[in-house]
């Protein structure tokens, strides 16, 4: 009946747990666990884990893994996709001074916490342009 449908795509960065994720310890923009609860996991309700500080040279990654994402929803015949950057996920901990300590280029200023959402939208948005039909 003309309507559209949109993936939602997000990286759960510290409010992950390595039993949900084949063993690996959740990345964030700064060491700080979720301390106020618990999160489900195949082996019940756990604590969540100090998540590892991303580096420098793995955020293009992050960014990369956006775009594949989005190129994925494409190719399954999604209209567009939702960046979720809220909700306490990877890019709300990027944007918010009290999960995002770091000193570098994506810390600080509102400019530098900005960065990470930025040049994920600008990849992203590589892929609308792109493709006419596509948002």
């Amino acid at each position: 009946a003309g309507g559209k449908i949109f993936s939602q795509i997000w990286h759960g960065g510290r409010a992950c747990h390595s039993l949900l994720n084949n063993g690996a310890q959740p990345v964030a923009p700064s060491p700080l666990r979720i301390t106020n609860d618990e999160t489900y996991t195949p082996q019940g309700k756990k604590p969540y884990e100090i998540p590892r500080e991303l580096r420098d040279d793995e955020l293009p990654g992050i960014v990369a893994g956006f775009r594949h994402a989005a190129e994925n929803a494409r190719r399954a015949g999604f209209d567009g996709v939702e960046l979720h950057g809220a909700n306490g996920y990877l890019i709300d901990q990027f944007l918010r001074d009290g999960t995002n300590r770091r000193t570098d280029a994506y810390g600080g200023s509102h400019e530098n916490r900005m960065r990470l959402l930025r040049e994920t939208l600008e990849d992203t948005l590589e892929i609308a342009i792109n493709s006419h039909e596509f948002c």
